[in-house]
């Protein structure tokens, strides 16, 4: 299934790279989903993001009650990325370009990913009702990015 959108930053490509990657900032949209746990690491050229979240009710008769998220975020350039996201024990796969403009007041984030839910009979089914809770982890990085980048001038 194809998951694609947009976000806008109040910041330049660069200020919003480095806010992306930043574990402060991390912890901050860990916070605004309701994650139980959190970590950051470094990767080559940018950070993964677990998180510890309360499954969808969805998928929670095949996932549990909680499940490990992890977001992979890389940077080839200050403007073109890509973001993968992965569950522990759970066959799913979210994965695609992540691309910064510069626009007029700041910049506009576009990713178009791939999102997979590998279970026989139902991964299309799963997939349609988990892309809508990803669709609001997005606006929720969409919102503590706002509030990040007001909080942290340049």
């Amino acid at each position: 299934m194809k998951l694609t959108g947009t976000m806008t930053f109040a910041g330049s490509p660069e200020r919003v790279t480095a806010m992306l990657v930043n574990p402060g900032f991390a912890k901050e949209v860990g916070i605004e989903i309701g994650a139980t746990h959190f970590l950051a690491e470094d990767v080559e050229h940018g950070q993964k993001s677990t998180y510890i979240v309360g499954t969808p009710a969805v998928a929670r008769r095949l996932a549990g009650v909680d499940l490990t998220i992890s977001e992979t975020i890389t940077w080839e350039s200050t403007t073109d990325g890509r973001m993968t996201l992965v569950a522990d024990g759970f066959p799913m796969k979210c994965d695609g370009p992540l691309t910064l403009a510069a626009t007029d007041t700041g910049c506009v984030a576009t990713y178009d990913a791939q999102f997979v839910v590998r279970v026989p009979l139902i991964g299309p089914k799963l997939e349609k009702a988990a892309s809508g809770y990803l669709t609001r982890v997005i606006g929720a990085v969409q919102k503590v990015g706002q509030r990040w980048l007001a909080a942290h001038p340049a």
